[in-house]
């Protein structure tokens, strides 16, 4: 929707996805997307009675937050998480960004030409 230069366009995708964003919609993804929050913090806290500091763990804030949000819209869009949180599918997730910064570079290159 964001990525189209036509206003009928993004009429017509704005039409599409009206309905998800209702004031009506809303409340029914809370219960949902806590528990991926949940599930969130829970890796990042691990199980810290056990954690020495000298075994402290490190993370990729970008990198997880971008999983959460996969995993959110995942379950949002089509009914099941992708499973990122958990550490399913890192490589897919990688080989994904760097088709879609071609596909954009691509696009934008020959909008501009």
């Amino acid at each position: 929707m964001f990525n189209t230069a036509s206003k009928e366009e993004h009429r017509r995708k704005r039409r599409i996805m009206a309905k998800a964003f209702a004031q009506n919609a809303l409340p029914s993804y809370a219960p949902f997307i806590s528990s991926k929050v949940d599930e969130f913090s829970q890796k990042l806290k691990g199980n810290q009675a056990s954690i020495k500091p000298s075994e402290w763990r490190t993370f990729n804030m970008a990198d997880e937050v971008n999983y959460l949000m996969l995993d959110i819209m995942g379950g949002l869009c089509f009914g099941e998480a992708f499973g990122f949180i958990a550490g399913q599918g890192h490589d897919t997730m990688h080989n994904v960004h760097n088709r879609a910064v071609r596909i954009y570079m691509v696009r934008s290159a020959v909008k501009f030409a």
